[in-house]
């Protein structure tokens, strides 16, 4: 009995090292992935929560890196109007290129 707990051990602890040795083989391999430079996209999306993401989501879109910019996870209470104001831009941009969703309630949902 006690040869099949060691042989148990031995294949628990063979499997843990593998499984272990895998990860950070990917840890090093996102680590040393080189970036790319920012390219054109059909569209940019911005998940609500930080003013963060909309300011690079603005940035992108302003530099001709996306032809538009969807918003998602707006609060229903808050209007084109007020964002637009508290994020500083201009009416011109927000009718042209940015669409704001609803829809989403919570992070699941975006």
């Amino acid at each position: 009995m006690k040869f099949l707990q060691g042989i148990w051990f031995f294949f628990l602890f063979a499997v843990a090292c593998l499984w272990i040795g895998g990860y950070l083989y990917y840890v090093k391999g996102v680590k040393d992935y080189p970036l790319q430079a920012e390219q054109q996209a059909d569209a940019i999306v911005v998940l609500t929560g930080t003013p963060a993401r909309l300011t690079k989501g603005f940035d992108l879109l302003k530099n001709d890196l996306g032809k538009r910019l969807l918003i998602s996870g707006v609060n229903a209470g808050v209007s084109t109007n007020t964002l637009r104001l508290a994020m500083g831009e201009s009416d011109e941009i927000m009718q042209c290129c940015v669409d704001i969703g609803r829809k989403a309630l919570d992070t699941v949902g975006n």
